[in-house]
């Protein structure tokens, strides 16, 4: 994402024509700007004091933080505090937390939510393709015609924008009342309880069936090939 900056002020976004998502940005680019001088953003700390929050400096906020992890520590020991990671910590400031907290503090209680939000994407991935990470490449997109889309918003959620931005076909199934005003190109269809198992045996059939063609001719290939 390209970003314009006047007198240290973010002024406008938009896309890079050469990265992946050739010059398209999703709702959360599109929006930077916005979020960023928005009403209500956190901009400082907060302490409560008599119920009610009070604006304060870092380095109040600081020592209350440390002053309750002390506390905490001196009277149930250095398992009682634990960290939680956010994804975007620069690999320096990750590496610095665990050394506080398992050299410094004595405790091995640190986690991340990298490991919550993807550790059972990465287990599928394992067992389906055999590596920890989506099959395939963003090029492939360009030589298919249809896109299915199970148990994702990505349009809505993700800087994801390659596979619609042409002449491409996408059927999004959803829950009962949790249709979402897809776009033009994207066709959303309600799904029924217990419903979705039948789509994928559906859709597992002709699946199957290319798999055997293929093996037949002794050639491989991928299941958006147009081979």
């Amino acid at each position: 994402m390209m970003i314009g900056v006047t007198e240290g002020r973010v002024v406008d976004v938009k896309g890079d024509e050469y990265a992946h998502n050739r010059g398209r940005l999703c709702i959360k680019g599109l929006m930077n700007r916005e979020i960023l001088y928005g009403e209500g953003r956190a901009l400082y700390p907060m302490i409560r004091k008599n119920g009610k929050l009070e604006r304060a400096t870092w380095d109040e906020a600081m020592d209350l933080v440390a002053t309750r992890f002390r506390e905490a520590i001196d009277e149930y020991g250095p398992d009682s505090v634990a960290f939680y990671g956010s994804g975007q910590l620069y690999t320096q400031e990750s590496y610095t937390a665990n050394k506080l907290f398992k050299a410094g503090i004595g405790t091995n209680n640190l986690d991340g939510n990298p490991r919550l939000c993807m550790a059972s994407a990465v287990t599928g991935y394992t067992s389906s393709f055999g590596k920890d990470e989506p099959a395939g490449s963003f090029e492939d997109m360009d030589y298919s015609d249809c896109f299915f889309i199970m148990g994702s918003n990505t349009l809505g959620n993700r800087n994801f924008k390659r596979p619609f931005s042409s002449n491409k076909k996408v059927a999004k199934p959803s829950p009962e009342g949790k249709q979402q005003s897809p776009p033009s190109e994207m066709r959303e269809f309600t799904l029924g309880a217990g419903s979705d198992q039948l789509i994928f045996l559906g859709l597992g059939q002709p699946v199957a069936s290319w798999w055997r063609v293929r093996a037949g001719t002794g050639q491989r290939g991928s299941v958006g090939s147009r081979n």
